[in-house]
């Protein structure tokens, strides 16, 4: 489950394609000195007619508006505001957001033009309670710097956020910025300004990384709640020191799969072996996953003679070499380079999900020796759908 609330965070983020057109995001000229994010290579995407469209992320705002409409409609009252912030970027994030768009067809800037504004919610708390909003942005600002200090960071930035909310915005203004002596990342940061006048800065621990075109941490892993995200290729894909690490795996994370088809469906096969005074297993998964198609691949282990279905997450020694590859008849869904690593992963935006059975998965792994070499392919046998070759003691599963 954690995994997956995980990947359901990350893609709400960076969701478009919403609906609720409210026109094209202004966005500013870049200050002397940044560098302009450009491309490469070309983007190219065709909707196919055979899969599942994407939700409609958006419902729930349209439900409020629909509302506001009827309870206008009976009683001739404005009963509340539904607004949008008034939100900006540079040149860099509009870049960003037409790659993505021309890499899917999902319109990401929807999701920040239609943040819903209740600036009416905090001003009304400011005036009921008679808050001293700058001597309390003042104190929940140095709560948010000691929790981030003590190792808190997601209370860290929740408290930060509560502290800007508070100030009760009037624009916003997204931008990436240079970092002093990285001249290949541009740090995410917004620029708030508030209803008095006064202004404020947030800076974000995600960078992007202008060489490679990913978004990342600045030691170059994970940045997007445990993702990392490949704008020259359109998905999302793990790195190797994550939060979700320490959460292991237990069947009960699959069972959404189940529950939720409309917004995700995906197959998986568990491979289950013993070798060095450990129980293995390691997992494949293929699929969609809400408004992406991608797949899997984990490897856990637990010591011998455990009892009940959980694992853990395999340690640093335990990481193997893995390679994988997605395909849906002639189209390439996603490839995963060779890394060293437990849990290999790739989730390619699209503005259509396919059905799992569709999709044509490939993985490469390398055992440590020839002795698990043995004991894997012997587990590999009973799975009546995944074939394989052998190639020293690299093995590659086709499943599909």
């Amino acid at each position: 489950m954690k995994k997956i609330l995980a990947l359901w965070m990350a893609a709400v983020m960076l969701l478009g394609a919403f609906a609720l057109p409210v026109g094209a995001a202004e966005h500013r000229e870049l200050p002397e000195g940044t560098p302009r994010i450009t491309f490469d290579t070309p983007a190219e995407h065709e909707t196919a007619a055979d899969g599942y469209a994407m939700p409609d992320y958006l419902a729930p705002i349209k439900l409020i508006r629909n509302i506001k409409k009827f309870l206008y409609d009976i009683t001739g009252l404005p009963i509340f505001e539904v607004k949008t912030f008034n939100f900006t970027v540079d040149d860099n994030i509009q870049a960003i957001n037409d790659r993505l768009y021309d890499q899917s067809g999902i319109n990401f800037e929807d999701a920040y033009l239609n943040l819903i504004q209740t600036n009416q919610y905090s001003e009304a708390i400011n005036r009921i309670f008679r808050i001293d909003t700058v001597a309390l942005q003042t104190r929940m600002n140095a709560e948010a710097a000691r929790l981030m200090e003590e190792g808190h960071p997601i209370r860290s930035v929740i408290t930060r956020f509560a502290s800007v909310w508070m100030g009760v915005i009037d624009s916003v203004y997204a931008r990436l910025e240079p970092v002093e002596g990285r001249p290949e990342l541009l740090r995410m940061m917004c620029e708030i300004v508030y209803k008095d006048g006064r202004t404020d800065a947030l800076r974000s621990d995600i960078y992007y990384n202008v060489e490679t075109n990913t978004f990342v941490n600045l030691e170059g892993d994970a940045a997007l709640l445990g993702y990392l995200l490949d704008v020259e290729e359109g998905y999302l894909f793990t790195g190797r020191n994550i939060w979700q690490r320490d959460f292991g795996f237990s069947p009960i994370y699959d069972f959404i799969s189940y529950v939720t088809p409309y917004f995700m469906q995906y197959t998986t096969r568990r491979i289950k072996f013993t070798y060095d005074n450990q129980e293995w297993m390691i997992q494949l998964w293929k699929g969609r996953y809400f408004i992406t198609n991608g797949g899997e691949a984990g490897i856990y282990t637990r010591p011998v003679g455990s009892v009940g279905s959980f694992y853990n997450c395999a340690s640093d020694e335990d990481a193997l070499d893995m390679k994988l590859d997605i395909t849906r008849g002639d189209v390439d869904i996603l490839h995963m380079p060779k890394q060293h690593n437990w849990w290999i992963s790739g989730f390619a935006f699209d503005d259509t999900t396919y059905d799992p059975a569709t999709f044509h998965y490939v993985v490469s792994i390398t055992m440590k020796d020839a002795e698990m070499l043995k004991a894997f392919t012997a587990a590999v046998d009973g799975i009546s759908d995944v074939t394989y070759t052998v190639n020293g003691l690299e093995v590659t599963l086709v499943w599909g």
